[in-house]
């Protein structure tokens, strides 16, 4: 049998056990359209490579004779890292190969320097793979704050590391001596959430990652969509208020001078010292310029008026550029990420009622817009997702 088609055939075999788990030979002949007899060498080499193993009997056919052994896809005997980098903290989560999470870790990031960050990362999967074979990982993936050419591993630029094309994938990989993938943050995170969150079974999907920064990732199709230049989803630069505050990028009213934690701080702040009563005032002894947007978040809930409107009002923003992705994009699910996400149900229901508004009837009745269900595991899962990605291609996960 030629190598490849080989390949193609262990490929489907294993996509079929992932998917159906427990399964007879004879089961997995008919699922795959393989003979019994390919079938069957292909499944030695696999219980040898540990991907199979074997388990209970199944049912005997009509005619009676002996009963089936099942097999079982093998989740655990690999292993992925994945790691979301921001400008403080190195988050990492170890996965099996159904991308469901066994370890977590996190080390703060010393310094801005590349060398900083390779030491943090190799440290966080040290402590992730500690008392694991490390030739078990298949690879590292890691969602990083930036603009990211996917494809080669470069860091366009990060403007939190003040990084410019750094080809962090290869760096990594001599670092670490594995496999290395490496995307932005919103678009790691919906492949997490497409692999093992609310996104699953979906193939038109958008998640937003609300937090100090904001972006989007898109899949369309079922495929991670990045664009001509690797910059697809940069939806923190939509106009949502042309007369609104000034932008890091130059312009005025974009949402991420308006919904970014930083923004929503600024505006609360400025509110606050107008006159706008708040116990948050109380909280900094009266010092408002230590408002934080975690604040909000909190003042929110024990029902604080002023927290409420400017969730209320961050929400709307949020609706308009959502409405506008509906339109253009027309996705079966949005998914809201990140910290400011937190602020749950009232700013959820804004969102809502904005898009209603704004929407075509017809992309918002296709849609659902809900929280995301990872919370800070969304990047680092979909940073992990990337390697399996690789890995469950026809004629690559004969590499497992």
């Amino acid at each position: 049998m030629p190598n490849d088609i080989r390949d193609r055939n262990r490929a489907r075999i294993l996509q079929v056990l992932m998917a159906n788990s427990p399964l007879s030979r004879m089961q997995i002949s008919q699922q795959t359209n393989l003979s019994k007899s390919t079938v069957s060498v292909i499944v030695s080499d696999l219980l040898r490579e540990e991907l199979v193993c074997e388990g209970e009997t199944g049912a005997s056919g009509a005619s009676g004779g002996r009963r089936p052994v099942l097999l079982r896809f093998n989740d655990r005997a690999r292993f992925a890292c994945g790691i979301e980098i921001d400008a403080e903290t190195c988050h990492g989560v170890l996965v099996d190969l159904q991308c469901k999470p066994l370890r977590r870790a996190s080390l703060g990031v010393r310094g801005s320097e590349v060398s900083d960050v390779l030491t943090s990362i190799a440290s966080t999967v040290d402590r992730l793979l500690e008392g694991d074979d490390r030739t078990s990982c298949v690879g590292c993936g890691v969602a990083m704050v930036g603009l990211v050419n996917s494809d080669e591993g470069i860091v366009l630029s990060s403007t939190h590391f003040a990084w410019r094309d750094v080809p962090l994938r290869d760096l990594l990989a001599e670092h670490l001596g594995f496999p290395v993938r490496v995307a932005d943050r919103p678009k790691a995170a919906v492949l997490g959430e497409k692999w093992y969150g609310i996104g699953q079974g979906v193939d038109n999907l958008v998640y937003i990652h609300l937090g100090s920064g904001i972006g989007a990732g898109i899949v369309i199709g079922g495929e991670l969509y990045a664009g001509q230049s690797h910059t697809a989803g940069e939806i923190g630069h939509i106009t949502v208020d042309r007369d609104g505050p000034l932008c890091g990028c130059g312009n005025r009213g974009c949402l991420e001078a308006l919904a970014s934690g930083p923004a929503i701080a600024r505006r609360t702040i400025a509110l606050a010292k107008g006159g706008s009563q708040t116990s948050m005032a109380d909280w900094v002894e009266g010092n408002l310029e230590l408002i934080t947007a975690k604040m909000v978040d909190q003042a929110a809930s024990k029902g604080d008026q002023l927290a409420l409107r400017v969730i209320r009002e961050t929400g709307e923003h949020v609706g308009i550029a959502i409405a506008n992705l509906l339109d253009v994009v027309n996705p079966e699910l949005v998914i809201v990420g990140g910290p400011v996400a937190r602020f749950g149900k009232p700013f959820l229901d804004s969102i809502h009622r904005t898009v209603r508004q704004r929407a075509l009837s017809l992309p918002a009745s296709a849609a659902q817009i809900v929280l995301s269900v990872l919370g800070q595991d969304a990047e680092a899962i979909g940073a992990a997702a990337l390697v399996l990605q690789e890995c469950t291609r026809p004629l690559q996960l004969a590499q497992l």
